[in-house]
């Protein structure tokens, strides 16, 4: 709907930019010479005022004869031939989108109500189909980004071992459960020589997309070097030189690798500030925690590690574990904490490895209840089998 020889343009409000920008714009077929404002237009509050205004108090307004005052910006004047203009506030469901503007090249012009009233009707009508039409964009951006989100999740999920591997005289399970599409936490089984077997937990100091490709450079990493025969603490030391020469985030992992001799039945391992794992002896049923470890990596270009080992005899359980297991809070914002833990290991030292894993999921799941998982979970669980 247009008056006389006039343009009609669509602007809306851009909070990013803090502009106003020019969605569309039309003229009458009878209007000559007079050429429609250029899709994309962008002019601040600050230079157009009469804009500016009719947003802030949500009304229409006029300018009769631009030439009289300075709400309209000389550069539209000279660029458009705008004499008259009238603009009125798109508005839905409280909000304004942006405004209506109607403007008359052939001179200065009187708006009527009925003109007025006019062009309100239709910036009501305008209004509701932009909002609508934008929902609509925003839901296909939505499935589209879930969509995305879903395949990532595949892919990350593809870097983690999809079984448990099989070592004579031992049981393995693991859990891993992701707070968020995108996990910082992972683990890894890593074939060696001699039949050994590389075990391998760690936690991302972030969330989402990011850790998720940290932790993608960090599993690859480890597994590269692992396979060099290196001493868990050499493995380590070299995986943070890497992490620093080729990432440029300000994230750090905390690492926990071990190698596991079936021959011997021995572990080596060294701990880049990873929660200390439970070893839980058979003999006496008592659990202590294998607390020597080092910084984290990715933060300083030299870390300290050394490595240690632990004999492990018929019955002895190891359990590998994140934060998402000790740290979560239920409703009464009590955390789960280690206490627990040892006890459901404890008082399942007796079955299998995968049992014990989902014991511990199933209990720390009891505990938070319907309290949101804020972090991963991820369990590694090693049962060295009954002679």
């Amino acid at each position: 709907m247009c008056i006389r020889d006039s343009r009609c343009t669509v602007l809306i409000w851009d909070r990013d930019q803090a502009a106003y920008e020019v969605l569309a714009s039309q003229c009458q077929p009878s209007s000559r010479g007079v050429q429609p404002v250029e899709t994309g237009l962008r002019v601040t509050a600050s230079e157009f005022p009469l804009l500016d205004r009719v947003c802030r108090e949500r009304r229409p307004l006029w300018v009769e004869d631009v030439s009289a005052g300075d709400l309209v910006p000389a550069e539209i004047v000279k660029r458009y031939g705008t004499q008259a203009i009238l603009a009125v506030p798109l508005i839905v469901q409280d909000e304004v989108l942006g405004a209506l503007a109607v403007d008359e090249v052939d001179g200065p012009h009187i708006f009527s109500s009925r003109q007025v009233e006019m062009v309100r009707g239709v910036a009501s009508q305008l209004a509701v189909a932009i909002e609508s039409a934008r929902l609509v964009l925003q839901e296909a951006e939505r499935v589209r980004m879930g969509e995305e989100l879903r395949l990532a999740h595949e892919i990350q999920a593809s870097f983690l071992p999809a079984t448990n591997p099989s070592l004579p005289g031992y049981d393995i399970a693991h859990v891993w459960l992701a707070a968020r599409e995108m996990a910082g936490d992972f683990f890894d089984f890593v074939p060696l020589a001699a039949r050994r077997l590389g075990l391998v937990i760690a936690d991302v100091s972030d969330k989402g997309v990011p850790a998720a490709l940290f932790m993608a450079l960090a599993s690859i990493l480890v597994r590269v070097i692992a396979a060099d025969r290196r001493s868990p603490a050499r493995v380590l030391r070299r995986v943070n030189e890497l992490l620093l020469a080729n990432s440029r985030s300000d994230m750090f992992v905390t690492l926990w690798y071990g190698v596991l001799d079936p021959q011997r039945h021995e572990l080596v391992f060294a701990n880049a500030g990873h929660n200390p794992p439970l070893l839980l002896t058979a003999a006496n049923g008592q659990i202590r925690l294998l607390r020597k470890h080092g910084l984290i990596l990715g933060v300083l270009p030299s870390v300290a590690l050394e490595d240690d080992r632990v004999p492990l005899a018929p019955g002895d359980v190891l359990i590998l574990y994140t934060d998402g297991v000790i740290d979560p809070i239920n409703l009464n914002e009590e955390s789960f904490e280690m206490t627990r833990l040892q006890a459901v290991v404890q008082a399942h030292q007796a079955h299998s490895a995968a049992q014990i894993a989902e014991a511990i999921k199933a209990e720390v799941r009891e505990f938070v209840g319907l309290a949101p998982q804020f972090d991963d979970l991820t369990l590694v669980v090693v049962k060295r089998l009954p002679a």
